[in-house]
């Protein structure tokens, strides 16, 4: 109370602040926008805002009725959620083993490096192209595959033959 939301906000965010003002007063419309702000304790918050103009009978723009909530927890848990998948998305790219990601179809949906020279692939497009099952279950049935992994809920030290992009036999652990 007694303090103007522009007080609690950075010089910088103050400035994007007034453009948004000026846009909205040009361009009346329903429109949100989220700011960082520094609350009554000096603490940095996340707010959403909505602003949703009022009008005369005339069709002139009287002012916004604007309502704000705290998306603090939400932009931190975002944050996190973030961080995370950078740390797997680093892991997985960078492992030494051939990672996979594919359908049940059998279609490659992603994979890393390590896989696409395991398997003599040019490129990760090559690879996408290519069935997974036609690199695994050229001798083999792929009952095996699926067996093993509900039972095991991974696929870990099963011997499996398979074939590189070239047709050349390849066997894996």
């Amino acid at each position: 109370l007694g303090t103007k939301f522009t007080d609690l906000v950075s010089e910088e965010i103050r400035r994007g602040l007034v453009e948004h003002v000026a846009c909205q007063a040009q361009n009346p419309k329903l429109g949100s926008l989220e700011v960082e702000v520094c609350n009554a304790d000096g603490e940095n918050r996340w707010q959403s805002w909505y602003d949703c103009p009022i009008f005369d009978e005339q069709g002139h723009l009287l002012e916004f009725q604007s309502v704000a909530r705290d998306i603090t927890e939400e932009k931190l848990a975002l944050e996190r959620l973030r961080l995370t998948q950078d740390r797997y998305r680093l892991f997985f790219e960078n492992d030494l083993t051939g990672d996979f990601v594919v359908t049940v179809k059998g279609q490659l949906v992603d994979c890393n490096q390590a896989f696409l020279r395991i398997f003599g692939f040019a490129s990760k497009e090559q690879a996408m192209a290519q069935n997974f099952f036609a690199l695994f279950f050229h001798c083999n049935d792929p009952a095996f595959f699926f067996q093993t992994l509900q039972a095991q809920q991974k696929m870990e030290y099963c011997e499996i033959e398979g074939c590189k992009s070239d047709g050349a036999p390849i066997q894996l652990i």
